[in-house]
């Protein structure tokens, strides 16, 4: 099952995002992931916490009711500019973020491939995937997760950034709220996203043609 198709189903729209925090704990890979090898398989059958796949790249992820779940989908002009729209992308999660929290501003980067970071600890996992003008990212982000529970679903990465140097879980990863003093509030946090990402993509949005639809709608979800 790939967690993004629900995107791609609205892909009629020039650009469709949702946000929201899921009901129960799901492990998440990424396609060419082996779920055996980066999901501790044993412990999710054991509690019933499900393993998915997600059409981008990137890590396993473990999502929960404390995990922010950031999907967009979006027409863009360009097949090859995957790298700035990656950061681009997630530059406007960084200023949704330190919209609805200033005590944050100037305290998150990107680092690695596509990973939100402050310092050099891991707020959020991004990951993209492309056909053709189509571009679908997912971003998970660490509010109030529980981090040793990651460590019971999701083994240690078999490939990882330089920057995290074979740190555990515990010590790689840090949630948002930890960062500020007062609760955020993620209400807003879908409006702001979309506003920033149209404004910093303004030049590359297109609207879809309806073979393009098709192709993605018939081909791409029915084809698995």
């Amino acid at each position: 099952m790939w967690i993004d198709d629900q995107i791609i189903e609205n892909c009629k729209q020039d650009i469709f995002t949702k946000c929201f925090f899921p009901h129960e704990h799901l492990v998440v890979c990424g396609r060419s992931e082996k779920p055996e090898i980066e999901a501790n398989t044993q412990n999710c059958q054991r509690d019933n916490v499900s393993v998915l796949k997600r059409r981008g790249g990137g890590g396993t992820v473990l999502l929960g009711p404390n995990t922010l779940v950031i999907s967009l989908g979006v027409w863009l002009k360009d097949y090859y500019k995957n790298k700035f729209y990656f950061e681009m992308i997630n530059r406007s999660v960084i200023e949704t973020l330190e919209t609805l929290n200033p005590e944050t501003k100037n305290k998150l980067s990107q680092n690695g491939i596509s990973d939100i970071v402050c310092g050099s600890k891991k707020i959020a996992g991004t990951s993209m995937y492309r056909s053709r003008n189509y571009l679908l990212y997912q971003g998970s982000l660490l509010v109030d997760a529980d981090i040793n529970k990651i460590a019971t679903y999701i083994n240690h990465p078999s490939k990882e950034p330089e920057y995290r140097q074979s740190r555990k879980h515990s010590d790689f990863l840090i949630n948002f709220n930890e960062l500020t003093q007062t609760k955020t509030s993620f209400d807003l946090f879908k409006n702001h996203f979309l506003k920033n990402v149209q404004s910093r993509l303004s030049e590359d949005l297109i609207s879809p043609l309806e073979k393009q639809i098709h192709y993605l709608t018939k081909k791409i979800l029915h084809r698995g």
